[in-house]
């Protein structure tokens, strides 16, 4: 988690100084996308039998955390950020 913050952080902070951010960026997704999917494992199993129930929400993090995961470190190909190619 705190290195998701960490590369997240120095992506903004690239962004906000005109410096190159692109290998920053796609290093940020990459980290995040492995946190939020560690996450919710850690949380599937602290929560055990609960988390199987879909009116509890933690299934519809699990299947987003599972669906970014795959997706390329580009954020303009999953339509989210400032950059859209």
């Amino acid at each position: 988690m705190d290195a998701a913050r960490w590369t997240s952080n120095e992506a903004i902070w690239k962004l906000g100084s005109g410096r190159e951010p692109f290998d920053s960026v796609h290093l940020g997704k990459a980290v995040s996308s492995e946190a939020y999917l560690q996450a919710c494992d850690h949380a599937h199993e602290v929560h055990a039998g609960v988390a199987s129930m879909t009116e509890y929400g933690l299934t519809l993090h699990t299947t987003a955390s599972r669906t970014l995961y795959t997706y390329p470190g580009d954020p303009g190909s999953i339509g989210i950020g400032w950059q859209k190619r």
